[in-house]
């Protein structure tokens, strides 16, 4: 998933799993990865990543959250609510 505002220079990068294992730092060096062939050699832009998950996210990469304010984890209940 991508969104961005080109004119602010910012931008929404995401991945999305729907298995049954929780999502590792392998998956966010992956999304890691796109962000830099996305972004090329462009300077500048304010970048968020996102990754949406089924299962969880491993202790390693909520460490990883929780010290980047650029990295977002989401499950099911975040996107659509935790009363559905």
């Amino acid at each position: 998933m991508v969104a961005a505002q080109r004119d602010r220079r910012c931008a929404l990068l995401g991945e999305a799993r729907w298995r049954r294992e929780p999502m590792t730092v392998a998956d966010l060096e992956a999304l890691q990865a796109k962000r830099r062939t996305w972004l090329e050699d462009e300077k500048g832009w304010d970048v968020w990543l996102a990754l949406f998950s089924r299962s969880g996210f491993s202790p390693a990469l909520q460490e990883r959250a929780a010290a980047d304010s650029h990295l977002l984890l989401l499950t099911p209940a975040d996107v659509v609510g935790a009363g559905r």
